[in-house]
């Protein structure tokens, strides 16, 4: 055990799961487990969007997932190794962020 602390991490959050009530947001293929800071760097990305859209459609929520799964995936269910990817963990946040504001521009969010 390398000390990091693990959470579970809903890719489609659940705080949207009334927009997909076909959809079983807490279905084994909807977790991932992930350490804290990946967590708490996601949740900055889902923070940020949250803020600029108050009412989204399911459309725009996927397509945060799908940011998100791109951007943070590589450290779903794996160890992470603070040290050694830190400035990775910080571009990811920082290219998903840049993402999330071309997104939001589409859909016509200042």
């Amino acid at each position: 055990m390398d000390g990091n602390v693990y959470q579970v991490h809903h890719r489609f959050t659940l705080e949207f799961a009334h927009l997909a009530v076909d959809s079983d947001v807490n279905a084994v293929a909807n977790l991932a487990a992930v350490e804290v800071n990946v967590h708490r760097s996601v949740n900055r990305v889902w923070s940020a969007f949250r803020a600029a859209r108050r009412a989204p459609s399911l459309a725009e929520v996927q397509e945060v997932e799908a940011i998100v799964d791109r951007r943070y995936g590589r450290w779903y269910n794996v160890v992470y190794d603070r040290i050694r990817e830190q400035a990775a963990l910080n571009e990811a946040q920082a290219s998903a962020l840049a993402e999330l504001r071309a997104a939001l521009s589409r859909w016509g969010t200042p």
